[in-house]
């Protein structure tokens, strides 16, 4: 018994193991509600956008196998072809089908961060390498589709950007507000409280990513100054090489940004959520963890990529299974000889774990059938939309856990010590 307890104190000591909580902590109904509303507004604004301005080109072919017609995207195109891209929008300029901007990246992203992580619920261990490179591709793919839709739809981005962004900041800052709140001291902060406080922190929130990006475009931008030099005659020869050495300094600068950002991105609304601190002090102390302690930043930041897959995987087959539960209850409830089984398959598709919408294409032999099959996706979109949510907030929480760790390890500071408002009043609406 004594040394069950003193292994058990040995795991409670260990830090990776509160990464653990998480979970737990990413499920909260408040973070949900968050996360929901934010995915909401996004969208509300991406589908205003496209019925404005649908510009993406669609052009159709038959299939040499099933000789069936494809219908491909030019996103589909630069990430298989992206030479053949300005071609590809000229050849179908005019004969093409336009579709929206957000839609088709929300749907392109969705499908391949499905066939990321999704794969890896089957165990093959002798192609679990496979599988592994299989999920970095697709989440390569992802990166890629967006600087697909700022290269060939700046201003749609640009502006989508300049509307969502914001909204991102508030609700992702009041997510972490939560995750603080509650793995400092246990309290549950409410819904209104949390939001508050990313409203009265926006700045913070937006100035710690822009500081940074600003930072390395900037650094950049001086090596590039040095390449339009190159430019003039005779002139441009000497001053190649003449400033190189100084080229050559902002680019170790640029590489430590890079670096910076994709090791501390993720612990800088953490450290405002815990400090309430700057957007200035949010990036230099999240950039401290990651060049005094790289190390360990990859080793948390690995545990939380397989522990936030396998989440991800357990939300999604509880989802399936709560889905496939009922449709056949509600089967086995209908009467199949007045044709029941058909109605349903006909009102709702059935669900699979691949695809919780199922087909959504089905024929309807009445207009009550099609109101009543709209309704239901309605209600399945809602669950996924519940999924999504999740994970967004297991993101903001698993990264609010890592700073706190850093924090105590690099500044010795305790984990309960965490930044209260003079006004904040403890809130138990979770």
């Amino acid at each position: 018994m004594i040394e069950e307890k003193q292994l058990g104190q040995l795991w409670k000591n260990l830090a990776f193991t509160k990464l653990f909580k998480a979970f737990k902590m990413a499920a909260r109904p408040g973070k949900l509600v968050i996360g929901m509303v934010a995915i909401a507004l996004a969208c509300v604004i991406g589908q205003t956008m496209d019925v404005i301005s649908a510009s993406v080109i669609t052009g159709t072919s038959i299939s040499p196998n099933s000789r069936q017609v494809v219908t491909t995207t030019e996103l589909q195109c630069y990430i298989t072809e992206p030479e053949t891209t300005d071609n590809f929008i000229s050849m179908y300029f005019e004969t093409g089908k336009r579709k929206g901007v957000f839609n088709t990246l929300w749907r392109f992203c969705a499908e391949r961060f499905n066939m990321a992580f999704v794969p890896l619920l089957k165990f093959d261990e002798s192609n679990i390498f496979a599988n592994i490179r299989n999920a970095f591709d697709n989440i390569g793919q992802c990166i890629r589709a967006f600087i697909w839709a700022f290269s060939y739809h700046t201003v749609y981005s640009i502006v989508f950007f300049i509307l969502v962004f914001p909204i991102v900041c508030i609700s992702g800052g009041a997510i972490c507000r939560c995750a603080a709140l509650e793995f400092a001291r246990g309290e549950k902060a409410g819904i209104v409280e949390a939001l508050s406080f990313g409203a009265k922190r926006f700045k913070s929130f937006l100035a710690a990513p822009a500081l940074s990006v600003l930072l390395l475009v900037t650094f950049c931008g001086m090596i590039s100054l040095l390449g339009l030099a190159g430019n003039i005659r005779l002139f441009g020869e000497f001053a190649i090489g003449l400033l190189l050495p100084v080229a050559l300094v902002f680019g170790v600068l640029a590489v430590l940004m890079a670096i910076g950002i994709v090791g501390g991105s993720g612990m800088m609304w953490p450290c405002v959520a815990y400090e309430g601190s700057s957007g200035f002090d949010a990036v230099s102390r999240s950039f401290m963890y990651v060049f005094t302690q790289p190390l360990w930043v990859l080793v948390y930041s690995f545990i939380a990529t397989v522990y936030g897959t396998l989440s991800y995987l357990v939300v999604r087959f509880f989802t399936f299974l709560l889905l496939l539960v009922t449709y056949n209850l509600i089967e086995f409830g209908l009467f199949n000889g007045t044709g029941g089984e058909a109605k349903l398959a006909r009102i709702w598709s059935h669900p699979s774990f691949f695809n919780l919408m199922g087909n959504t294409n089905a024929t309807r032999a009445s207009w009550t059938e099609s109101v009543s099959s709209v309704i239901v996706n309605l209600w399945i979109i809602a669950l996924i939309w519940l999924v999504v949510s999740f994970i967004i907030s297991f993101y903001f929480c698993v990264n609010t856990v890592i700073y706190s760790i850093l924090r105590s390890t690099v500044d010795g500071t305790e984990p309960e010590d965490v930044y209260l408002q003079l006004n904040e009043i403890n809130s138990c609406d979770e």
